[in-house]
């Protein structure tokens, strides 16, 4: 009976670790040479700063991804660290191409577009939370956004932090 046990125990953790390795295909390490967690380039000029994130463009920029047109790339640091990148696009032509491409790439993804807009003009691809992909059809601008793991893990502790925080206030308000 132990040894069924142990036998069971180490099956589980292995289909546990390969149902996590394979859990997103083809995870990003960061973006054209740019690392998660390096600080910005010197090729980099910052644009903007709010809320203690500093977006930077590079100078040197190819604003395409396969034969879809950009029309900016804008990368985002916190604390100096790389954490995200937003590439922003106009045109169906060119949400039809990064939609293939992210698909391609990451898989069939998940979409989202019936929780954002009634009449579906606004369309949402995301796969797990690191790569999202939207577009809205009225506008005809979208953008594809790419992070880490480890930055969706923290937005993640930090919601769960707020959400301990807000039941402690409330707990002697039963």
């Amino acid at each position: 009976m132990k040894k069924v046990t142990v036998v069971l125990s180490v099956l589980v953790l292995v289909l546990a670790l390969s149902v996590g390795a394979f859990a997103f295909q083809n995870e990003l390490e960061g973006f054209r040479g740019l690392m998660w967690g390096d600080p910005p380039a010197e090729c980099m000029e910052l644009v903007e700063k709010t809320d203690g994130v500093k977006r930077y463009v590079r100078l040197d920029e190819k604003l395409y991804l396969g034969d879809a047109k950009l029309s900016r790339i804008l990368y985002h640091f916190k604390q100096d660290e790389f954490i995200f990148v937003s590439l922003d696009f106009s045109g169906n032509e060119n949400y039809g191409v990064l939609e293939m491409i992210c698909r391609g790439k990451f898989g069939e993804g998940e979409d989202f577009s019936w929780s954002w807009s009634e009449d579906l003009s606004h369309v949402q691809y995301f796969w797990t939370g690191i790569v999202h992909l939207s577009y809205d059809y009225k506008e005809e601008k979208g953008m594809l956004l790419l992070s880490e793991g480890r930055f969706s893990d923290r937005k993640e502790q930090l919601r769960l932090e707020k959400i301990k925080e807000q039941f402690e206030k409330a707990e002697g308000d039963w």
